[in-house]
């Protein structure tokens, strides 16, 4: 009887530890960024609240993976990344600025990076 009683917790631990979660129902909360030149830019919302539209200093790509709704958690970013803006949205340098500082997205206003 007291073998019995042992087992009893031992299966219940090695069951639960086979529970594998559906990946379908994380909710991932990502952070505005653009990957590229192996620098990940952030997005500046205080820039993005002037409301201005800044001058850009010529293309310097476009977005290849939109992460938002298509990436899962253990997602490695890599150059082309872009936590919500589109795939084939382009990238911009912004006048004035180095790019290796500072690009711009645009999505429905500029958002600089």
């Amino acid at each position: 009887m007291r073998k019995r009683m042992l087992l009893l917790p031992v299966l219940l631990l090695l069951t639960a530890c086979s529970i594998n979660p559906s990946s379908q129902n994380t909710i991932i909360d990502w952070v505005d960024f653009v990957k590229w030149n192996d620098a990940t830019y952030e997005a500046n919302y205080e820039i993005n609240e002037l409301k201005k539209d800044w001058e850009t200093a010529g293309e310097v790509g476009e977005v290849e993976y939109m992460l938002d709704g298509h990436a899962s958690a253990n997602h490695q970013s890599k150059n082309g990344d872009a936590a919500y803006l589109p795939k084939g949205k382009k990238l911009f340098a912004m006048k004035g600025y180095d790019p290796a500082f500072r690009i711009i997205g645009k999505r429905q206003t500029v958002n600089t990076y």
